[in-house]
Order: C-alpha cells, then structure tokens, then sequence
C-alpha cells in the first residue's frame, strides 16, 4: 500500500491552492502527462478528489456558485432550467462528479458523484458552505491566473 502511494505522490506536483474557513482546495498537475490534473476538495465532512478536463473548470465552479446564489436574492421564486441547475466538474476513475444546484431549495447545491439515470452519492452543502468553497475556490482561480475570466463572468 505504502508504494502505491508513493508512486502516486511522485506523479503530481501543486499547481495551485485555496483554503477558507471549511475548505481546503488543491489543484495538483501530472508530471508525467500534459493535460492531467487532480483536484481535492476537502472540509471537515467531505474529502473528494477528482480529475477535471480541464483547469478551467475551476473559474466555471466559481462563476457557477455566485451566479446561483446572487440568483436567489434577484427573485427568491426563480426557477433555473436543467441545464443551468448542473455543472459537470470531472470525473472519479470512470464515474462523472457534477455540481448540482437544488431548484427545490435556492440555499444548497449537491457534489453529484454517479450517473445520471444510476445510483448515485450527493453530498449537500448549505448556504455557508457554499459561501466558503467560493472563497477557497477564487484563491485557487487567482494561483492560476484565472481571475480575470472569473471578474468577467460575475460582472
């Protein structure tokens, strides 16, 4: 077990982090392979890593959540449509990780982890959760020089 993990920890180097008060973020390059990364989420209930298809899928997280969250002060009834409710992140091994944003409940959003139409794992996080990912989440967007894109999309 030991070497399996060493073998693992040699193939990624630390391209970029964030952390809040619930969240730490790392963003990990291959450094055997272009084009492929890992990305850790964690907090005190959720230790998650997946592998994203591309870096910028952390400014789309990011524009995702505020979007969502300044959508429900604009009109507390505003329904979002299928497409706009889910953000498809990466993957875990052959398994897709989404974002999903609860249309029932303006104040939470599920990590989706499973198919669409098979069993699945939703992890919930509420209002203040999602608050301090956002955080977490710019810290890492600014390391990897992703903030303008961001300020862009909030704007």
């Amino acid at each position: 077990m030991t070497r399996s993990r060493e073998k693992l920890a040699d193939r990624f180097g630390l391209l970029a982090n964030g952390s809040s008060r619930l969240w730490d973020i790392a963003v990990d390059a291959s450094l055997d392979r272009e084009n492929e990364w890992s990305v850790q989420l964690e907090s005190q209930h959720v230790s998650l890593s997946f592998q994203p298809p591309k870096l910028e899928v952390v400014s789309e997280m990011l524009s995702f959540l505020r979007l969502h969250l300044a959508g429900e002060t604009e009109a507390h009834t505003r329904k979002w449509s299928k497409e706009e409710d889910t953000l498809r992140i990466g993957k875990l091994g052959t398994t897709g990780v989404s974002l999903v944003w609860d249309n029932e409940q303006s104040r939470r959003c599920f990590i989706l982890i499973g198919p669409k139409g098979g069993s699945t794992l939703r992890l919930t996080l509420q209002r203040d959760e999602i608050e301090e990912l956002i955080e977490a989440l710019r810290q890492v967007a600014e390391d990897l020089g992703q903030t303008s894109r961001v300020q862009a999309d909030s704007a």
